[in-house]
């Protein structure tokens, strides 16, 4: 006699995606959604919704990191973070659609460079860890609108952090991967 059951399973890996990172005017708002089908859901403003309204009013003209973990009915958690830019949009009249920006390599372990290109004037270099502490602050001059800057974080904890470059007209944020 056998004492077996056998019971079909499917497996599904599944992920949340909050979207790329994104920059919009303060006057505007952003729907974020961790996905339908979890048990929990907790996200860094310390909701525990399916889905979250980010906008300026809660949280000020500027980055700021987003984070959601969704726990499934098998008690694995996902979780995606993102960075959204609330802009003071009134009285900027040229937005820079030239500027490129260059993050090599990443992943990394904590030495890579940072290229970028098209931006006019003073450039502010910021590295932001995902609890959003600036760990590195400087203004850079930009030779012809070209910035080129070697970093070394290698006495920092592996991780993801975000580098920011801002001028007076734009702020470009990127995730870089410390291993």
């Amino acid at each position: 006699m056998n004492n077996s059951i056998f019971v079909p399973f499917n497996f599904i890996y599944a992920t949340i995606d909050l979207g790329a990172d994104t920059s919009f005017c303060s006057e505007q708002s952003m729907l974020l959604d961790a996905g339908e089908g979890y048990k929990d859901y907790l996200w860094s403003s310390g909701s525990s919704a399916q889905s979250i309204i980010a906008d300026s009013v809660g949280y000020g003209l500027g980055s700021h990191v987003f984070w959601a973990e969704a726990t499934d009915y098998g008690n694995a958690i996902y979780r995606d973070t993102i960075v959204l830019t609330f802009e003071d949009c009134t009285g900027i009249e040229e937005i820079m659609v030239s500027a490129k920006i260059s993050i090599i390599p990443n992943p990394n372990e904590g030495v890579f460079d940072i290229i970028a290109e098209g931006f006019p004037g003073q450039v502010t270099l910021q590295i932001m860890d995902m609890n959003g502490r600036i760990v590195y602050n400087t203004l850079l001059e930009p030779d012809n609108g070209r910035i080129s800057k070697q970093m070394n974080l290698t006495g920092y904890s592996k991780g993801l952090y975000l580098v920011k470059l801002m001028n007076e007209n734009k702020a470009y944020t990127h995730k870089i991967v410390i291993e």
